[in-house]
Formats: structure tokens, sequence, C-alpha cells
């Protein structure tokens, strides 16, 4: 089951190298959406997936787990998108609101 994470800040790579280095998961079952292009060449030359949306992680991953700031966002919760749960959260940095389902 591949796991997605919106965003690539430092708890997401924290948790992808952790995921990685203990054998948890196999870089090419994570995908990644982050709108800073340089942290996705660093997932890129982690062997992760790297996707064009947050849309495309949720589309493709079964486990998307919460790790935003209580600051950018005022809600989002853990999401297992092969029961598609469905999920939405405040952006504040973009001042939109995403639902997925």
């Amino acid at each position: 089951m591949k796991i997605g994470f919106i965003g690539a800040g430092n708890m997401a790579t924290a948790i992808i190298n952790g995921l990685i280095s203990n054998k948890a998961s196999k870089p090419e079952d994570i995908n990644v959406f982050d709108l800073d292009e340089n942290k996705l060449e660093l997932m890129q030359n982690k062997g992760v997936n790297t996707l064009g949306s947050s849309a495309d992680v949720v589309k493709n991953s079964g486990i998307i787990p919460s790790h935003v700031q209580s600051s950018s966002c005022f809600f989002s919760s853990f999401v297992y998108s092969s029961g598609r749960n469905s999920f939405s959260f405040w952006d504040a940095a973009s001042r939109k609101q995403a639902m997925f389902s």
C-alpha cells in the first residue's frame, strides 16, 4: 500500500527518512507533493514518487498521515483513501479549502 505525503517539509522528510532507513517502506511506495521544486528534487533523489498535486497524492495513496503544523492548517485528519474516507483542510497560505473524498 502506498503512503502519501502532502508537503515535504521537516516533519514529512523525517517520517519518510525513517520509513526508508528502517525498511518499513520502499521509496517507490511513497508519494509526495510539495509546491517547492527543490524539496521535490530531494525526494526524487531518495527514489520517492513526486506527484503534481495534493489531489494526485490522495488518489494514488492508501494512507495519508496528517503532519501539518497547526499555524498552516486549521483542520486535517488521518486519511485512509482506500476506504474513501473524506477529509478537508483550510490552507492558510493559499486561503483555500481543499476537500477530498
